[in-house]
């Protein structure tokens, strides 16, 4: 019976246990649940944000970087590689070094390398794409064709060189095109010994010459410029249909300058104008003077926020003593005119001569006749630059000089804060008496508490700074409310001999006109004048140098002016080939077209690079970049002085 109860029992226990699993499995079965799927990845997008809509001409680097922003699920994304594609034939452009990706920010931002339009117009679209994103971004971008001559309208040049009869000119004018040829104009010319003011401009032509610069020829009645031949040659390198850089390219004389379409509409100036003028004394001596001239009535100027300095080596003519003369005061018989159909005006600055502190040249003897302390003679670009030249037999200074005038934005307005912790490059050039050229290209930092850093380089044949110039050690800045901005013992960290003073006239806009006041120093007595542009805060390495640039250039060999214009293409890594057309006529090798260049350039710093020649000389340069579309070089040997202003712009 026992046996057959433990039977029973786990029969018994067999069958509940069954029961069981069938009853699981039945409810598992039965069950009402589903199983929830996994939620679909984050979409993976990418937009254009900056950089599409742009043109830029063949050859020429676009100004703005092509930027993309990457989102996954609506959040910026960082770290992941965007690849930019233009197209691989017909117009587009390539990137600097060949690097065509770029890595998103913080962001989600990723920004291109510098893109070159290349040789074929039109317009195309550049995508980027990143992995993850169903559809690229698209930026639309236009190559537009190169000028190959002017445009109808009147054209404002200017030129400073030298000539054969007598020495340092002066050149200014503007002249009309229609369909192609030069119809009329009107010029002002000043040297040593020939003065003419609104001199017609009778005709005549402009062709292309092979290496696609332009051969402009002016034809008038004046029987001394160009020995009485009637006419000059330009040599114009185009930057666009409206705008070229230019020399005089004929065996008479030899100078460099620019070329403006001129605006319609122009009207008498009015408010402040930064200024400065340089050439030469009555004395042949080298001679600077800017500041601010306020228009603050139409026509007339109060005298009420408007200054001029001066400076004046004078070393060697026992009449003429060195002098700098600051805050010179004008009084209310100061005017400006309207402009004539050509848009020349002329600014009659009268100086206080109560002061003591005033240049006694200023102030004109009883019974002279002079209409002015300084008349400065300008053709108008369009109502905010003016090209400038003295007409030295209306006025009492008897200068042989020439400058610009540039439109103030926030006048009257300038502090420190205006200044404080931006960078300018500057271009200056003059004379010292130890070289007695002198040449200084540079960038100054502002430093927030009115101290100095930044970069210089010299050169006056004697002595010149090394090649990616000098650390700036020392130096001081204040700026007046005129925009007037005052840089004291600005010295180098190789080159402690050097100390440089400048007034610095502010435009509110991103531009500077420079002149030195170093005439009286014990050291290296100095005159000076050149421009400044704000430096852009973006990052300039060797990829900001890219596409195609039009060049000018003063060079000289001891005192022989030889100048030259011509383009350059950069590859954004190391290479720069071009050509020059070069007025050697006084340093003995004459007219040369299309003379050929290869160089090589490194980065240094910032915005410096070491630009050196490939032929035998190796000469070097050092080339500070404003940003990626223009800057300045200057030569760093005994060998000769360069100093050149390029640009794509």
């Amino acid at each position: 019976m026992r046996s057959l109860h433990i039977k029973f029992l786990k029969s018994l226990l067999l069958v509940i246990c069954l029961g069981m699993i069938a009853n699981l499995v039945a409810c598992g079965g039965s069950s009402s649940k589903t199983t929830t799927p996994p939620p679909p990845p984050p979409t993976v997008s990418i937009a254009a944000t900056s950089g599409s809509s742009q043109s830029a001409a063949v050859g020429a680097a676009f100004t703005n970087p092509l930027v993309a922003t990457v989102t996954t699920g609506g959040t910026p994304t960082k770290g992941v590689t965007v690849t930019f594609t233009a197209p691989s034939s017909g117009a587009s452009g390539t990137f600097a070094g060949g690097v065509n990706t770029a890595t998103t920010d913080a962001n989600g931002k990723a920004t291109s390398p510098p893109f070159t339009a290349n040789s074929t117009a039109g317009t195309y679209t550049v995508t980027a794409s990143v992995s993850g994103a169903s559809t690229p971004a698209s930026f639309s971008l236009t190559n537009t064709a190169v000028a190959t001559t002017l445009a109808d309208g009147n054209y404002v040049f200017s030129l400073t060189g030298n000539d054969a009869a007598n020495g340092t000119f002066f050149y200014a004018g503007a002249f009309t095109v229609a369909s192609g040829a030069i119809t009329a104009g009107e010029q002002h010319f000043s040297d040593d010994a020939h003065v003419v003011a609104l001199e017609p401009i009778t005709s005549g032509t402009i062709a292309a010459n092979t290496d696609g610069t332009l051969a402009i020829t002016l034809n008038f009645a004046d029987t001394v410029i160009n020995g009485g031949a009637g006419n000059v040659t330009l040599d114009a390198s185009l930057v666009s249909s409206s705008k070229a850089l230019l020399i005089e390219y004929d065996g008479w004389a030899t100078a460099s300058g620019e070329l403006d379409l001129q605006s319609t509409g122009l009207t008498t100036p009015s408010g402040s104008y930064a200024f400065n003028s340089t050439g030469l004394d009555k004395f042949g001596q080298r001679f600077s003077f800017g500041g601010v001239i306020n228009v603050d009535g139409p026509g007339t100027i109060s005298g009420t926020g408007s200054v001029i300095d001066i400076s004046d080596v004078c070393v060697t003519n026992a009449p003429c003593t060195a002098a700098v003369y600051p805050n010179q005061v004008l009084v209310n018989t100061s005017t400006v005119s309207t402009p004539d159909t050509f848009g020349y005006v002329f600014f009659y600055l009268d100086a206080d001569c109560t002061s003591s502190s005033t240049d006694p040249r200023l102030c004109p003897a009883t019974g002279t006749g002079i209409a002015a302390s300084i008349e400065l003679d300008g053709y108008m670009i369009d109502n905010s630059h003016i090209r400038l030249i003295e007409f030295p037999n209306n006025d009492q200074l008897t200068g042989n000089t020439g400058g610009t005038a540039l439109s103030q934005t926030g006048a009257g307005g300038f502090s420190a804060t205006s200044l404080s912790g931006s960078t300018y490059v500057i271009g200056l050039d003059g004379t010292d008496t130890a070289g007695p050229k002198l040449q200084v290209a540079g960038q100054i930092t502002f430093n927030t508490g009115g101290t100095l850093g930044g970069n210089l380089s010299f050169n006056d044949h004697t002595s010149q700074s090394p090649q990616g110039g000098d650390a700036i050690s020392g130096g001081a800045y204040t700026v007046d409310p005129t925009g007037r901005v005052t840089i004291t013992g600005v010295t180098t960290t190789a080159t402690p001999g050097f100390t440089y003073n400048l007034q610095l006239y502010l435009t509110g806009d991103g531009h500077a006109l420079v002149i030195s006041m170093d005439s009286t120093v014990v050291t290296n007595p100095d005159v000076l004048a050149g421009t400044g542009a704000l430096q852009t805060t973006t990052p300039l390495t060797a990829a900001s140098l890219t596409g195609t640039y039009e060049l000018d250039l003063i060079q000289f060999a001891g005192l022989n002016e030889q100048d030259a214009v011509g383009k350059f293409t950069a590859d954004g890594v190391s290479s720069i080939t071009g050509f020059f057309d070069v007025n050697g006529t006084f340093t003995g090798t004459g007219l040369v077209p299309d003379s050929k260049f290869n160089d090589s350039y490194t980065t240094t710093t910032n915005g410096i690079f070491n630009v050196t020649s490939t032929g035998s000389s190796a000469t070097p340069f050092t080339a500070y970049l404003v940003d990626g579309t223009q800057g300045v070089f200057i030569e760093n040997d005994n060998l000769g002085l360069t100093l050149g202003y390029f640009t794509n712009h």
